[in-house]
């Protein structure tokens, strides 16, 4: 059987906080990019302009074992000088990219052109050792090679004996040409390759010093919010003032003994302080500190009100146990009739991100209870009319 949690959406504050849970900090703003990427779930509906995700699927998404986003690039060594034997027509102040492109562009057309002069010189040797065969052979005796000089044969034969060593030498040249041509072409696109994957590495990482001086902004923010808390605090029995609802019991002139609100006569609650106050809220087992002010803070919920609140507990010199509240900091009012249990489990995420940096917990929690109260705790209500997908 499910767990009935699931049924309620996150928002973009609470994926947040879900993903900070599971080691894999980001922004909201780096959140909307791998959504509109496809690279993270989308989401299962609007409410105005807010995106809600679906509970279960982003909590299965975070359980992969390798998550298919935020993978930073292998480091790749910057390129080395680019070393060709062939010279270009490029200007002194030519980059290594410049020449290596030069050379990619320019080179295949000077190897075609080399490999044709060395067919060339290859076909004009081959045709010259057709036409010598041809030759009657030359007459070994003695006489017949003093008169050699004088024959038109063996001038033709000498002839064509030179304009073969010729064709083969030009071919032998042209061949060398082509190799150091090919050499230079295979070392350009070789270190094209390496410059590439280094651009491609300095990119990323140029992307990865904005993400992180942003995400250092971001948790900025996230912290001043939670820092503007400790300017809200009012004192816990005016609080209670306004709603008695708010109080358990009281405990007039610090007696052990509890007496309930409505018990007690007009002067006696004129002259109740703080410490004589027991909230009737409760404890949701998420402990805050704020900055600026020392002590505990603890998340509580009046279920009869849907007052949603942090009150301040200090520990006294000598003493283990904490105080009783004498402040408070309103945080909102929840939706009525609310299940502690869904309460539980839209808070859990941030109280579970608040164990490397209890500011920005806190900061993101009083994020989204500004969105909630803006969509009238949307996410508090369960996902029946969202159609699966």
């Amino acid at each position: 059987m499910s767990d009935p949690d699931a049924r309620y959406p996150l928002s973009i504050h609470a994926v947040v906080a879900q993903c900070h849970t599971r080691k894999f900090p980001l922004t909201e703003t780096t959140l909307r990019a791998y959504v509109s990427k496809g690279q993270f779930p989308q989401p299962r509906l609007h409410v105005e302009r807010q995106p809600l995700w679906d509970r279960e699927e982003v909590e299965r998404f975070l359980a992969q074992d390798e998550l298919p986003i935020g993978r930073r690039p292998r480091r790749v060594r910057h390129p080395r000088a680019l070393e060709l034997q062939t010279e270009f027509e490029l200007s002194a102040g030519g980059t290594d990219q410049q020449r290596a492109l030069y050379a990619i562009q320019n080179l295949p057309g000077e190897i075609a052109y080399f490999e044709g002069l060395a067919g060339d010189a290859r076909s004009a040797a081959r045709a010259g050792e057709e036409e010598l065969a041809g030759l009657p052979p030359a007459d070994p005796g003695a006489f017949a090679r003093l008169l050699s000089a004088f024959s038109s044969t063996e001038r033709f034969r000498r002839a064509r004996e030179r304009s073969r060593e010729e064709a083969l030498q030009a071919a032998a040249v042209a061949e060398a040409a082509r190799a150091i041509r090919q050499a230079d072409l295979e070392a350009a696109r070789a270190w094209m390759e390496e410059f590439l994957a280094w651009a491609q590495w300095a990119d990323a990482d140029l992307e990865q010093t904005k993400e992180s001086a942003a995400s250092a902004r971001w948790r900025d923010e996230v912290d001043e919010e939670a820092s503007r808390l400790a300017g809200e605090r009012v004192d816990a029995l005016a609080w209670v003032v306004d709603d008695p609802r708010r109080v358990a019991f009281v405990h007039p002139g610090g007696g052990l003994k509890g007496a309930a609100w409505e018990d007690l006569t007009r002067s006696e609650r004129e002259g109740l302080s703080a410490d004589e106050v027991t909230l009737a809220g409760l404890d949701l087992g998420y402990h805050w500190e704020v900055p600026g002010t020392p002590g505990q803070w603890r998340m509580s919920w009046v279920e009869s009100t849907g007052d949603l609140y942090l009150e301040h507990r200090t520990r006294a010199a000598g003493v283990d146990r904490l105080n009783l509240p004498r402040t408070v900091i309103p945080l909102a009012k929840t939706t009525p009739r609310l299940f502690p249990k869904q309460l539980i489990a839209w808070a859990r995420p941030f109280e579970a991100c608040a164990d490397a940096e209890i500011r920005g917990a806190l900061g993101l929690l009083v994020r989204e209870i500004r969105l909630q109260e803006r969509i009238s705790w949307h996410s508090l209500s369960p996902l029946e009319a969202v159609p699966s997908t």
